[in-house]
């Protein structure tokens, strides 16, 4: 059994708790395209809003002192369980007695879907998020698992018995990575953790992988008129390294100076600067496995909109060509080294780390790596990286008053125009 596990254990004296993390490669990103949203409406009936758990599942655990948590990522289905050091075998049977035989009925379905569909149509009121929506569909394209939308037409395309092919494939248990941190030593915890799951059937499953993708980088726009808006919303991406590249760690770096340090970012601090503190415009370093991309979005009014995208668009080009300054090297470094140190003090978010690092296939000493790499960054080794992206931004997506915005598109790339709704 323990050579169809991987599992990471980590050792602490206080609290007498457990900690134990599984994670499934299987999230958003697996998910059937014309039935997008199913592992969301999964994971509520799985456990935490079903039935079965309020009436029967919740008092043992509440007794058991252990409460659980399942959520669901881009790669990834992550289940959380904390249990009090006595209880632990108890409470982790009992846990995975109700992930492998769980209750799938029609009625639970129907008000999941219900809720799902309820939380979209409040999303479709936010003008940032369907920009973003958007802005996905537009690089990636309506086949990408990253360019397909929820809609309430994939959501209503959920049936019963996908839940149960879905689940089926959570059920492989070759695939799961197991973090455990206890105050128990090593070797009985993880026997006891196998002797638990001894009882349970092992699968083989294909598993999903999110490739890269080949995108067409010619400059473009999509313009998503909406009347009467006194603001436009900015959303651009810049495909970037995925997170198993060695180029990833330096272009981490240097991104905090431009976009990623919150009000110490280039941008921010110009965009402040130009047009008042009431603004902002911050960048993120999205990375998987075999994918990354930067993405820029904010909003801004009207009479600032060419402003703001020419500071973006020249600051872009500026710290692409000339790169970061000793001091700014420095400052987000620190940055990176103590955020890293700190992980290691939580045990749920050290177990996070090193599960995302199991999923996607980095070294089990990639936290000495990273730490390791970040401390020898010097400023030639992001002048190397910034030679290998892209010269211009090629995917930008304005939603707002269509006058205001063309103008400026056009001067931009190749333009479009997208309804605010078309979003599939």
């Amino acid at each position: 059994m323990e050579e169809n596990l991987k599992i990471y254990y980590h050792n602490h004296l206080f609290p007498p708790v457990h900690y134990l993390q599984i994670v499934i490669p299987k999230g958003e990103f697996s998910e059937p395209l014309e039935k997008k949203g199913i592992m969301e409406v999964l994971s509520e009936n799985l456990f935490i809003y079903s039935s079965k758990y309020k009436e029967e599942l919740k008092p043992i655990f509440d007794r058991e002192g252990a409460n659980f948590d399942i959520s669901v990522s881009e790669e990834a289905t992550l289940i959380t369980l904390k249990v009090i050091k006595e209880n632990f075998e108890g409470a982790f049977s009992l846990l995975l007695d109700s992930f492998f035989f769980p209750e799938f009925k029609e009625k639970k379905l129907k008000s999941s879907k219900k809720q799902a569909i309820g939380n979209l149509k409040i999303s479709l009121t936010d003008p940032q998020i369907v920009s973003e929506m958007h802005l996905f569909n537009f690089v990636f394209g309506k086949n990408h698992p990253l360019g397909k939308n929820q809609t309430i037409k994939t959501i209503k395309n959920i049936k019963l018995k996908d839940l149960n092919n879905e689940f089926n494939l959570l059920k492989d248990t070759k695939n799961w990575g197991i973090f455990i941190s206890s105050p128990v030593e090593k070797e009985k915890i993880i026997n006891s953790i196998t002797d638990v799951m001894k009882r349970y059937e092992l699968k083989n499953m294909n598993f999903f992988e999110l490739k890269d993708t080949k995108l067409d980088l010619k400059p473009k726009v999509r313009i998503v008129p909406k009347k009467g808006m006194t603001q436009v919303s900015i959303n651009l991406l810049i495909p970037s390294f995925p997170r198993v590249s060695p180029d990833y760690i330096p272009l981490k770096i240097s991104f905090y100076t431009f976009s990623e340090g919150g009000f110490s970012s280039r941008i921010l601090k110009e965009i402040r600067v130009e047009m008042g503190s009431t603004y902002g415009v911050l960048g993120s370093y999205n990375a998987f496995k075999n994918i990354g991309y930067f993405q820029i979005s904010g909003m801004v009014k009207n009479n600032d909109f060419q402003k703001a995208v020419e500071i973006i668009k020249d600051l872009y080009k500026d710290w692409r060509k000339e790169g970061i300054k000793e001091d700014e090297l420095e400052e987000a470094k620190q940055f990176y080294l103590n955020s890293f140190k700190t992980i290691k003090d939580d045990p749920l978010e050290w177990g996070s780390f090193l599960l995302k690092n199991y999923i996607q296939d980095l070294p089990e000493n990639y936290y000495d790596v990273l730490i390791e790499r970040i401390k020898n960054l010097n400023l030639e080794d992001l002048e190397e990286v910034h030679k290998k992206l892209e010269e211009e931004i090629p995917f930008w997506v304005f939603l707002g008053d269509e006058k205001i915005i063309k103008p400026i598109a056009e001067m931009l790339g190749e333009t479009e125009v997208k309804n605010y709704f078309d979003i599939e």
